[in-house]
């Protein structure tokens, strides 16, 4: 694909507004036929400042290429170069230097005839480089409304921790915060997994806060197992890690004679957790790491650890 009367068809055929199915077809088409033909390594540059991060790359000339997804509205920066690129309004060229706005959902094509500097701007939190493109962009045009419709809610964890960054803060004062932070960013609270498995399971929170609260069946254990219990932005009092654990490692005793331990009393329930639950044949419960931990809050699937309560009752 070398002549570039060619190319500038292909790219036209890529255009259109991208919200319609065929034009979206399109681009995915040539993606896919792209994808067959060798390679370019094109190195990406990643800066963070002030709640604004932006990807550059330098794209050689004679390359065709197709771009990510964007979850968010964004700003391109053409710094220089020419391009062809896929628009609203059919393929266009461009030379120097262009600023435009980029659409929820936009995905380019184009191809260059020169070298050509291009850096996308998006507003977002700071996280490792390795995590922007995951969070900011989606893989296909099948999950970008699921991800849209994401970005409707926030874990009740992100606003607990949101309030806990304040220079002060007193529970009593949490539901408040909470109700305004929903109202100035118009999210809305996204039904945790936990409540998901109460549900499932047909508990009340009343009835496990209860259980929690319980001091009839804790067991103190001598030895440092490399943990500590401290405010979590999960839910109240966490098991933190003070030392690393790798994956198979057991941490600690949860349970011994029926009596709870720290372990069995505070570690708190996520749906991705890096720890579960391990019944002993003498019917005590220990924790176990599931993946490689340090300095985090160790978490538990309770839908598991329920399922071996009910094997060890049986």
């Amino acid at each position: 694909m070398d002549n570039e009367k060619e190319l500038s068809l292909i790219i036209n055929n890529a255009s259109g507004p991208i919200a319609k199915n065929s034009v979206r077809e399109s681009i995915q088409r040539l993606e896919d036929k792209l994808a067959t033909y060798p390679q370019v390594e094109i190195p990406v540059i990643h800066r963070y400042s002030g709640g604004i991060y932006s990807r550059e790359i330098t794209i050689p000339a004679g390359v065709i290429l197709t771009g990510k997804i964007y979850i968010d509205d964004h700003f391109d920066v053409m710094v220089y170069g020419d391009v062809t690129v896929s628009s609203d309004d059919g393929e266009k060229r461009l030379n120097g230097f262009h600023i435009f706005p980029g659409a929820q959902g936009k995905k380019r094509a184009g191809f260059t005839h020169e070298e050509t500097r291009w850096i996308t701007f998006c507003k977002c939190d700071e996280m490792a480089e390795d995590e922007y493109i995951d969070h900011l962009t989606a893989e296909s045009f099948d999950l970008l409304e699921h991800r849209i419709e994401e970005r409707k809610y926030i874990d009740e964890s992100e606003i607990l921790k949101a309030f806990r960054s304040k220079p002060s803060y007193r529970k009593a004062d949490y539901e408040a915060f909470k109700s305004g932070y929903l109202a100035a960013t118009g999210l809305e609270l996204r039904i945790s997994d936990y409540d998901l498995m109460l549900k499932e399971y047909g508990f009340t929170e009343a009835l496990v806060r209860r259980q929690s609260e319980n001091l009839d069946d804790q067991i103190d254990i001598d030895g440092d197992y490399g943990v500590e219990v401290r405010d979590s932005d999960i839910e109240g009092k966490g098991l933190f890690s003070n030392e690393p654990f790798n994956a198979g490692q057991i941490i600690m005793p949860a349970s011994i004679g029926g009596l709870r331990t720290i372990a069995g009393r505070f570690v708190n329930h996520a749906k991705n957790p890096n720890a579960a639950m391990v019944l002993h044949d003498n019917g005590d419960f220990f924790l176990e790491a599931t993946s490689d931990i340090e300095g985090e809050e160790i978490t538990t699937d309770y839908r598991e650890t329920l399922k071996l309560q009910i094997k060890k009752a049986s």
